[in-house]
């Protein structure tokens, strides 16, 4: 075994840990085997004790892996995946052609080739499998690595790879050589296991997941995820890659790779080159059998996930009649009970109706001074705000307060409802209204005054403006993320689980350590939460920044739940590095470079006003270690460049809105500054501050399954190298 660092393929040496056996690459998404062997594992000398010689094809396949020995497999692969791969490659290039298969194992696809009217070749590692499949299906075979080969340069059509690519301890050096035995429009067909990077080991492991199988770190050295595969023939100068179906679709990938655009052969021209020869016609009759054969199964399968479906309707019919017998049987045995129930509650209600009219009397006493309460909440809230330090970035106010402030309104709105009077009258106070027409908008009960206010308000502003609200709908969210892509945006769905969230959430303890944390909102905070955590992948070791973090109780959840050291970064909190706080501006931090290695903003990035978002970039790449990540949760995307602000708060505190984003008014919002970018203005002020960073934007498809109310429609990924 190797002594040296264990590395990637693609060079990076800081590698996460993934399992018991094997490492994740942050940089390109590959699973990375712990048991990376010396260079000599291609060179068979020693067939019984040599990882691939003879033993490998009988003992191993059948004691260790619960495969079938390669005697076996010399007849039954031919009709199952030996056809299905035949059809896909047929569908790129027609015979005559030259072929090699890499790792051709007994020789049989090698056979299909040939007798389909390709010059094919097979190759194998082992003297004895080579001369097995000389025996077994006379065909030419080739013996040791292909970089050994008298092979000429520019002169294969054709290099197969089923399940080989794994096995490569050089996959950059050794898919390099195949590429240049190419012609110019010649491809690679290559069948791989895929890993699925969005899923932890852990989670792989509840859900049972079938990849488990393909975690044989001692021959599976490298675990390719998409992204990986494209990263790898980017780098190769193969960037055309046509991802087909794979045979073994639940843990496989397969694909043809080129370094010049693939044209697919009309179907005729194949039926008409394979009946042209003898061998030709026998191998289309097996294709036209295998096709009958695959169509059988997916009616089968069609038949089997109607009378599923038909079970699970059936089941739930079952549960639900079950719960409505018990729910009758409860109540049936409640009845004499109820009798004696109504009984009481007379008696009960008459006493109500007398404490009724005397709770009334304080209420209308009490709603006098609430009123007087509320003006003076209203103007300590318009101070606040005024206040430069909380004023930049649109920092929100104390928790305290603004809990007060929604326990006056909600006080207040229950003083509006009322107990009806003796006349049936609910009488309303009328409060005095002092001050300027924008003073009076903090102390009039009035919505007719407030009205009027907002209007003046949105008058002043600068245009282009509107008092259109700011939303969403299909056709726009479709828009925004094609011009992402036109802009070089890495755009990847993020579908959440609601097992996974409600896991996250009884596991955070919201609502018993945090009981007033956002009462009124806390399943779009939660999530925002948990989105971040979920992309970021928090570990034990790292060392996590919550930017403009003020109350938050994120630190401190993170902490409990994954034992990452937390700081708390905020204008508010007193300038410098105090314990876990961070004080001071988010783009100008007073820590040492390399300090984090993930952050994260959660509804606080579009409150960065002026160029304080395009300074935070440079910053957390200052800030960042490399292979650290910052999560914004969410990013507001919009298709113009947008700024929401409440006109009240904006004329009052004078806030400056760039000349080339429109405002949009939000009346009672209470907030300075809301920006929205378009995805050209997100590459101006964030992607071209990136230097070697790169940026993922996921668009969150089913936030509504979580809650109703979450509205979070976009998240981003800045991830350093």
């Amino acid at each position: 075994m190797t002594q040296e660092p264990l590395r990637c393929w693609c060079g990076n040496r800081d590698l996460e840990a993934f399992s018991p056996e094997y490492a994740k690459c942050s940089v390109c998404e590959t699973l990375v085997s712990l048991r990376q062997p010396d260079r000599s594992i291609v060179h068979i000398t020693d067939e019984e004790h040599d990882l691939y010689g003879q033993n490998y094809w009988f003992a191993h396949q059948e004691h260790d892996l619960g495969f079938s020995t390669i005697k076996d497999r010399a007849r039954t692969d031919l009709p199952e995946r030996g056809l299905f791969w035949l059809r896909t490659l047929l569908k790129y290039k027609l015979p005559p052609a030259q072929a090699l298969e890499l790792g051709s194992a007994h020789g049989g696809f090698v056979a299909l080739l040939r007798w389909a009217g390709f010059e094919a070749r097979g190759l194998e590692l082992s003297p004895w499998v080579v001369d097995f499949a000389q025996q077994t299906f006379d065909v030419p075979m080739l013996l040791g690595p292909v970089e050994e080969q008298a092979i000429a340069p520019g002169s294969l059509d054709i290099v197969v790879l089923m399940d080989v690519l794994e096995h490569l301890p050089d996959p950059m050096s050794t898919l390099q050589h195949c590429l240049s035995l190419l012609t110019s429009d010649g491809f690679l067909l290559i069948q791989t296991p895929q890993f699925p990077s969005e899923l932890s080991y852990e989670a792989m492991r509840a859900e049972q997941s079938s990849f488990l199988q393909m975690l044989q770190s001692k021959e599976h050295l490298h675990l390719f995820s998409k992204q990986a595969v494209r990263e790898l023939f980017r780098r190769l100068g193969a960037e055309h890659i046509v991802f087909e179906t794979a045979i073994f679709g639940h843990y496989d990938m397969f694909m043809a790779v080129s370094r010049m655009p693939l044209t697919a052969v009309p179907p005729e021209d194949v039926v008409q080159s394979l009946s042209s020869t003898p061998h030709g016609r026998l191998v289309l009759a097996l294709l036209d059998s295998n096709a009958e054969h695959l169509a059988a199964l997916e009616r089968q399968k069609a038949s089997l996930g109607a009378l599923q479906a038909q079970l699970q309707a059936s089941e739930a019919d079952r549960a639900a009649r079950l719960e409505l017998i018990e729910q009758q049987g409860v109540a049936l045995g409640r009845i004499p009970a109820l009798e004696a129930d109504v009984a009481f509650l007379k008696e009960r209600l008459q006493l109500s109706e007398a404490d009724r009219a005397a709770r009334f009397e304080v209420i209308q006493r009490q709603g006098a001074e609430l009123g007087q309460v509320q003006r003076q909440i209203a103007a300590a809230v318009a101070l606040l705000r005024a206040t430069p330090k909380l004023a930049r970035f649109g920092m929100a106010l104390p928790h305290e307060v603004m809990q007060m402030s929604r326990m006056i309104e909600r006080l207040r709105a229950l003083f509006a409802q009322g107990q009806p009077s003796s006349n049936g009258v609910v009488p309303t106070e009328k409060l005095p209204t002092p001050g300027g027409p924008l003073q009076q908008v903090a102390a009039s009960g009035s919505p007719a005054a407030v009205q009027l206010n907002q209007q003046q308000a949105f008058a002043q502003l600068r245009a282009p403006k509107t008092n259109e609200p700011l939303q969403y709908t299909p056709e726009i969210i479709r828009t925004i993320i094609e011009d992402l892509r036109e802009q070089g945006f890495s755009v990847e769905d993020l579908t959440l689980t609601p097992e996974e969230y409600r896991a996250y959430f009884a596991a955070a303890q919201y609502t018993t350590r945090y009981p007033t944390y956002y009462d009124f909102n806390l399943p779009e905070k939660s999530l925002e939460h948990f989105i971040a955590a979920k992309l970021l992948g928090l570990t034990q070791k790292d060392v996590y920044i919550d930017i403009a973090s003020e109350h938050s109780p994120v630190p401190e959840i993170y902490t409990r739940l994954f034992g990452c050291t937390t700081y708390r970064q905020d204008l508010a909190y007193p300038p410098g590095l105090h314990g876990d706080e961070i004080g001071g501006d988010a783009a100008a931090m007073p820590v040492p470079d390399g300090f984090a290695t993930k952050m994260a903003l959660h509804c606080s990035f579009e409150h960065f006003e002026g160029d304080a978002d395009i300074r935070f970039i440079t910053e957390i790449n200052r800030v960042l270690q490399p292979g650290g990540r910052v999560c914004f949760a969410p990013i507001y995307l919009f298709r113009e460049y947008a700024v929401l602000t409440d006109p009240v708060v904006a004329v009052a505190q004078q806030v400056p809105f760039e000349e080339d984003a429109t405002i949009y008014a939000k009346p009672g919002w209470l907030n300075r500054h809301g920006r929205f970018y378009d995805p050209a203005h997100l590459a101006r002020r964030v992607k071209q501050q990136l230097g070697t960073m790169n940026m993922t934007i996921y668009r969150v498809t089913n936030a509504t399954d979580i809650d109703p109310s979450c509205y979070i429609q976009f998240a981003a990924v800045i991830a350093k190298p």
